[in-house]
């Protein structure tokens, strides 16, 4: 049967209201009676040595000292009776026996409509059953009498028993109802979890496994996530036809690009006069050759990771070192000072070509964006068994805080970034992230948070071997 998620919710609280009601009358009745039990047991017992007196009293003809007992315990009305051969009750008399039950309802009246009463009637039926069997003897007269015990709770005992398993019955009803509801919610509480998770998945690009969620149910969570899954599969599908266009072009525009060198080659031999021309031609031809090649690199490194990187010891502080000197020299007009704090153990194992392109294009990327005179640091520290790098500049940093996922993304150019004198497609930090990831690494960007302006992007990296490369 299908039940829609309103329905559950609906049979679910109903139950626990039913259940709960049913088990407090029962847990109300059950610990009602073992509390009044136990005082009934204590009556008796009191009762018994009452009788006992009493019983020796008759025995001595004293009847004075019983009459006396019965006005000094008024209590003792109703509960002591003695009764004679005939069935007539000697002692109390009539007079004390209303007396005493005007006093007790003044005490704590309990009217008919109370909704007590029917309560109250039933525990004091119940009550008879404690009554002991009448013990009979022997005046000094002569006569066979008989002392009956009939124990009984005044109205405000009784109550004040029921009022003391209060706190039992709300602590047996609370564990009760916290375990009948603590299935569904969990059960909720993990679909919610599971639907979140593939939310987040989306939103980081890994459509692929919003798409693995077994279902179970048929209700509205489970058509919601029938539609997450679709969704993902949707954006998977797309980012595949993406991936594979550029694929497509980037190899379809190899050859053509390789017959316009060779041709500006030739036309360079045939037509001297045009060397100017030509050089611009080649120098696009070589642009768009390098653009080539990054978007397959990207390809390259998102598909099949562990076909193209090498194993070998990489010490990224002499990999810095290399590139800083290059980056200085190119950027020398700019007057930026270089900073590199060398961590004491900096080798791991990789593919140091790979290595050295993501760490160059993201020290150039820093280079690039920060004004003449501003400086640029690279902080490398060794955390057991992560290799940390980070890297900051004192340029414009990013406006946007959604920006710092996007600059790692193919082609993305922010508006602060798109004059055209910087170069580049907006590949580079792409490709290095996509380097690091290839090596089981993480990269994130973030605008410096010690109080100074600029960008700093955090490179963790495994000094253990990656299963790449095993």
């Amino acid at each position: 049967m299908k039940l829609t998620l309103f329905w559950q919710f609906f049979i679910t609280t109903l139950a626990t209201v039913v259940f709960t009601v049913i088990i407090s009358l029962f847990a109300e009745r059950w610990l009602t009676e073992r509390a009044v039990t136990t005082h009934m047991e204590a009556r008796i017992e009191q009762l018994t040595r009452i009788q006992n007196s009493i019983m020796a009293d008759l025995q001595d003809g004293n009847p004075q000292a019983i009459e006396r007992l019965y006005q000094q315990q008024p209590d003792l009305v109703g509960q002591i009776s003695i009764i004679d051969a005939q069935g007539q009750i000697r002692y109390p008399d009539q007079a004390q026996l209303r007396t005493q039950r005007k006093n007790e309802l003044t005490a704590f009246p309990v009217g008919d409509d109370d909704p007590r009463r029917h309560w109250l009637d039933m525990i004091g039926s119940w009550q008879d059953s404690f009554a002991p069997p009448a013990t009979a003897i022997t005046t000094a007269d002569g006569d066979k009498l008989f002392v009956q015990i009939t124990p009984r709770l005044s109205i405000q005992e009784l109550l004040q028993a029921r009022r003391g398993t209060f706190g039992v019955r709300f602590v047996l009803l609370l564990l009760l109802s916290a375990a009948i509801c603590y299935a569904p919610s969990r059960s909720l509480s993990n679909r919610i979890r599971r639907l979140q998770r593939n939310v987040h998945q989306i939103g980081s690009g890994q459509y692929q496994a919003a798409t693995t969620t077994p279902q179970r149910k048929h209700d509205e969570l489970a058509a919601l996530d029938h539609d997450i899954a679709a969704l993902g599969q949707r954006l998977q599908d797309s980012e595949n036809a993406r991936n594979q266009m550029l694929s497509d072009i980037s190899h379809e525009l190899r050859s053509p690009l390789a017959r316009m060198q060779v041709a500006t080659e030739l036309t360079r031999d045939q037509a001297p006069q045009a060397t100017a021309y030509l050089d611009r031609i080649q120098h696009d031809i070589q642009r768009m050759n390098t653009l080539i090649a990054d978007i397959i690199t990207i390809q390259s490194l998102q598909h099949n990771s562990s076909t193209i990187l090498d194993s070998e010891n990489c010490d990224i502080d002499a990999l810095i070192d290399s590139i800083g000197v290059d980056v200085c020299f190119e950027f020398q007009h700019k007057h930026i000072n270089w900073t590199h704090q060398r961590a004491g153990q900096a080798t791991l194992i990789g593919d140091k070509p790979r290595l050295h392109s993501a760490l160059e294009n993201i020290i150039r990327n820093a280079f690039m964006h920060t004004a003449a005179g501003g400086a640029v640091s690279a902080v490398v520290t060794n955390h057991g068994d992560n290799l940390h790098i980070d890297i900051s500049d004192s340029g414009n940093g990013i406006t946007s805080a959604a920006d710092c996922e996007r600059i790692f993304q193919p082609f993305v150019r922010l508006d602060n970034t798109r004059q055209r004198k910087t170069g580049g497609h907006g590949l580079g930090l792409a490709i290095a992230k996509a380097i690091i990831e290839a090596h089981q690494g993480s990269i994130s960007a973030q605008n410096r948070s010690d109080g100074m302006r600029g960008l700093h992007i955090a490179i963790v990296l495994p000094l253990q071997p990656v299963s790449s490369f095993e």
